[in-house]
């Protein structure tokens, strides 16, 4: 994604959130459909990485 499309996109995102329909009324100079698909490609991205991957925790034998 480029810097704007990845800058409105976080706007529609980040808690607090403003939506599509919002932002594009703010005259950001993208219609609001457009913002629409573009907050459907970021989820589908998000959705398809995977979680960070956890080191498996070995247990530790008690102190004495």
């Amino acid at each position: 994604m480029d810097e704007f499309k990845t800058h409105l996109v976080k706007q529609m995102v980040v808690p607090g959130a403003v939506s599509a329909a919002a932002l594009a009324c703010r005259q950001v100079g993208v219609l609001q459909p457009t913002l629409s698909q573009w907050l459907r490609e970021a989820n589908r991205v998000a959705a398809m990485t995977p979680p960070e991957e956890k080191k498996p925790t070995v247990p530790t034998a008690p102190k004495k």
